[in-house]
């Protein structure tokens, strides 16, 4: 939702500049209203971005571009979590916990307190960030999820404006086998021609992953794999392939099934449409809602600041 808003935040941001008062604080990179944002708690957060994102700008353009992003955003959580404490919002221990053992599961290589040591981030900073980012969340659908009921007359209308969503390619369900060599591509392949399933040569030797389940590799459109598998958009269920040479190896083709290119039918989609008009609506207000926040607070910022990242 935040990055919609992208382009009038950093309409505001460059509005801003020409209020700025002579001599601001040292040290203090923006003020909105009575809370501050430190230059030090502002390169704190940048660096933590950096390392969460894998990202390093390239020039001093895209530094200014990536810190100002992350200024905006810093500006706009304080302010809806000023709302958040003038409505009485708050998080549970229980949304906490659910939150902090999702996060858990993407650390199965190691503890989720071991990542963030080797970050030089305390596990109490991080639960604290994270409670304020949920209360961020839960503030935002509060104040700015659309309830109003979606008409059919809207869905349909969305429908047949937008073929290009609700069109599906010719697909293809196929298996293969990958083996290192010609030499042993041919050997298979007179194996299968002489009655060996090919699900079982595929366990026990393609080297592609899929291999232990068969050679199977599901359906999939032209453009989606290599274009040395497009050969099976000219092959017939059940036809086997002759060996084809890619930089993988050598691959042989089973075809299993063909599904032709067809416009996804009104019913199939009209639930997925009702979501995606109401999530757009919710957006809209989320953008009129921060202009509003925005009008009303005193936000000063001191643009020199941004130049240092240290």
């Amino acid at each position: 939702m935040r990055s919609s808003v992208l382009s009038a935040v950093f309409l505001i941001f460059f509005l801003l500049l020409g209020c700025q008062p002579e001599k601001p604080t040292l040290g203090v990179l923006a003020r909105i209203d009575d809370a501050v944002i430190t230059l030090e708690d502002f390169n704190k957060e940048y660096e933590e971005m950096k390392l969460e994102n894998h990202y390093s700008p390239g020039g001093h353009e895209a530094l200014m571009q990536m810190r100002t992003e992350l200024l905006n955003q810093l500006i706009e959580e304080i302010l809806v979590l000023k709302v958040a404490e003038r409505q009485g919002l708050s998080v549970t221990d229980q949304e906490m916990e659910r939150q902090i053992m999702d996060t858990k599961e993407d650390y199965k290589g190691e503890s989720l307190r071991e990542y963030l040591n080797r970050q030089g981030i305390s596990f109490e900073a991080w639960r604290e960030r994270v409670r304020q980012k949920l209360l961020v969340e839960k503030t935002i659908r509060a104040n700015c999820h659309n309830q109003e009921p979606v008409g059919i007359e809207e869905v349909r209308a969305y429908y047949d404006t937008h073929d290009d969503e609700y069109f599906l390619p010719e697909r293809v369900k196929a298996r293969q086998i990958v083996v290192a060599s010609k030499m042993k591509a041919a050997r298979v392949l007179q194996e299968l021609k002489e009655g060996k399933p090919f699900e079982e040569l595929a366990a026990q030797n393609s080297l592609g992953p899929e291999g232990r389940f068969g050679g199977d590799l599901g359906y999939f459109a032209r453009g989606d794999m290599p274009e040395e598998f497009n050969v099976v958009f000219s092959m017939k269920r059940g036809d086997i392939s002759e060996p084809i040479y890619s930089p993988y190896g050598y691959h042989i083709f089973e075809v299993e099934d063909k599904k032709p290119e067809r416009k996804i039918t009104f019913d199939e989609v009209v639930d997925d449409i009702k979501r995606k008009i109401v999530q757009k609506r919710s957006e809209e207000r989320y953008y009129l809602w921060l202009e509003e926040l925005k009008e009303k607070a005193e936000i000063e910022i001191n643009t020199r600041l941004l130049e240092y990242t240290h």
